[in-house]
């Protein structure tokens, strides 16, 4: 049953790639909630049938500022997983109004803050925008890769870290 998710989430719903990397940990010793779990997966795949990858160029249906553009989003959760201490993350690539690209999953790493977790989940979904080459071969120039996030805010909390990493090492000599 949660191979038969897998497929799917890995080939054409990229809405349940979540729930099924987190079902897909207890395929050794699946019990009665993560049985429960996948049919309430299943249950939601036959209440949403209609829901589909859409590709489109339309004028009416994509942004002009979006059209033929590939642009993405990352995200992860740090410390997720309570016995192996991994964040679960994961991004998805959009071209013309529909998903391209996905994943979900464990980070294959410990990161020590949800910082690191995050940059860890941005750098794969960076690896992903292969895609770029080859719109730029079709003729669709795609512009330089930048980064809209909260980056002004990591940033300092990462700045913070630094500093009382740099306070501690100081007053430990």
């Amino acid at each position: 049953m949660i191979g038969s998710l897998a497929f799917a989430s890995v080939t054409i719903r990229w809405d349940i790639a979540h729930s099924v990397s987190v079902l897909s940990r207890y395929l050794m010793k699946p019990n009665r909630k993560v049985i429960a779990a996948a049919r309430r997966v299943i249950q939601y795949l036959m209440t949403m049938r209609d829901f589909k990858i859409r590709w489109t160029s339309e004028e009416d249906k994509v942004p002009a500022d979006l059209r033929n553009k590939l642009w993405g989003a990352a995200d992860a959760s740090y410390a997720s997983d309570v016995i192996t201490r991994r964040s679960h993350g994961g991004y998805m690539l959009f071209l013309n109004g529909g998903c391209a690209s996905w994943k979900s999953g464990l980070q294959k790493m410990v990161t020590l803050s949800s910082c690191e977790s995050e940059f860890v989940a941005l750098c794969l979904a960076i690896l992903e925008v292969r895609y770029r080459q080859f719109l730029n071969e079709l003729g669709h120039r795609q512009e330089e890769l930048r980064y809209c996030g909260k980056a002004t805010r990591r940033q300092s909390s990462l700045q913070k870290e630094k500093r009382q990493v740099r306070e501690d090492l100081s007053t430990s000599t």
